[in-house]
């Protein structure tokens, strides 16, 4: 879709280019008009038509770049939310990366301090074990005879227990504390990776964002140029256009001083063609960037084509030609600035210099040119302007 459109500006900025280098621009600039014959009138009209078509072409893809930059620019603002989500994520996960750091760093110390008190208390019970054996070598039968009494002999015994005790708790005790810290290691290792894990996911999910991003940066300039391109023909377009209308009424005035030729027209219009149906209005602006200059009417078996199309009043055919934008077209003078106007016909019955009466028939109706769907447009100009064409003609009940 994109590409079209480019190629559609760069058709009718080449269309425009070749407009320029062609004789019939040589009228800008020129103040006054000497010898204006009809046919010099007629296609300083028809080119007054064509920069028209190419205005509202142009104007139509000006709206559409801009609908495109909008939509982009969403885009982009949409990828900015993302990518500002994601850093508060990112900023969240390395917080939490750095405390458990921290935590496995403290449990590693109380690890190893665990393990250093483990085997200075195994030292110890081992020095003890080696006492007992160097200094009670004798059997508990022996130490029995030595004790005065029983008393004396439970109150030995009983230390000897106390003491095995001692050592085992202690070195059950602290065997439980190396692998509950042990195990608290393990664990915060694992988040740790679980972190490291998703941070990476994060990570690469904001490249692939950002990727993106750049990309609709890039086209978001590619359309601004494009938008000052068009801007800027627009402008040019417009101006010309202007000077191209003020140039046809010099040139119809002069023609009304050199005398117009004798035209029998009645000034009151007959509807120009058997259907009735409308699709689209004179002044209608759906789907156009400047008001409708005519009356679209539509065949009256849609999408056939062929009907007939009738002068709408008595006159002299100025123009019977064919338009890239207009198709098959005629215009009919009525005398006194006054034209009507005949557009998109499937063929053509009469041709330049013909006189034709009221409701003769002109032409047949067609979908040629710059048309979507078979139909006539019918206009009606005033003294080189569009004018309302039903200011002249009733639709028939």
């Amino acid at each position: 879709m994109r590409k079209k459109l480019i190629c559609k500006i760069t058709a009718v900025i080449l269309c425009f280019v070749f407009l320029i280098s062609s004789d019939v621009w040589v009228l800008n600039g020129v103040t006054e008009v000497y010898g204006v014959t009809q046919d010099e009138i007629n296609d300083a009209k028809a080119n007054a038509e064509q920069i028209e078509k190419q205005l509202a072409e142009v104007r139509q893809q000006i709206d559409s770049l801009k609908s495109q930059a909008s939509n982009t620019k969403e885009y982009i603002d949409k990828f900015d939310r993302l990518i500002s989500d994601l850093d508060l994520q990112l900023y969240e996960l390395d917080n939490n990366i750095t405390l458990i750091e921290e935590n496995i760093k403290s449990t590693q110390e109380k690890l190893d301090a665990a393990q250093e008190d483990v085997k200075n208390q195994y030292n110890m019970m081992k020095l003890r074990i080696q006492f007992m054996y160097e200094n009670n070598t004798e059997s508990y039968f022996a130490l029995m005879l030595k004790s005065e009494s029983v008393g004396e002999l439970l109150n030995k015994a009983e230390y000897i227990s106390s003491i095995s005790a001692y050592d085992r708790d202690m070195m059950i005790r602290y065997q439980e504390t190396v692998s509950y810290i042990d195990k608290t290691k393990t664990e915060l290792e694992e988040q740790y990776a679980l972190l490291q894990d998703q941070k990476s996911e994060l990570d690469s999910q904001k490249s692939e964002y950002a990727s993106l991003q750049d990309q609709r940066l890039q086209e978001m300039a590619k359309l601004n140029g494009q938008l000052t391109t068009a801007s800027n023909l627009e402008n040019k377009l417009s101006t010309d256009l202007s000077q191209f209308e003020d140039q046809i009424k010099q040139m119809e005035e002069e023609m009304k001083k050199q005398g117009n030729p004798a035209i029998s027209g009645t000034g009151i219009f007959q509807w120009p063609t058997p259907s009735t149906r409308i699709t689209s209005d004179y002044g209608d602006t759906e789907d156009r960037t400047s008001p409708h200059k005519g009356v679209d009417i539509g065949a009256q078996k849609r999408g056939v084509a062929g009907d007939p199309i009738y002068a709408a009043d008595s006159g002299e055919v100025t123009i019977a030609t064919f338009s890239s934008t207009a198709g098959n077209w005629v215009w009919v003078y009525h005398g006194d600035g006054l034209y009507t106007v005949y557009m998109h016909c499937s063929s053509l019955l009469v041709k330049k210099g013909d006189t034709v009466t009221k409701g003769q028939q002109i032409a047949r109706m067609g979908n040629t040119g710059n048309s979507f769907g078979v139909h006539l447009h019918f206009g009606v100009r005033l003294n080189g302007n569009y004018v309302n064409p039903w200011n002249y003609v009733s639709k028939p009940s």
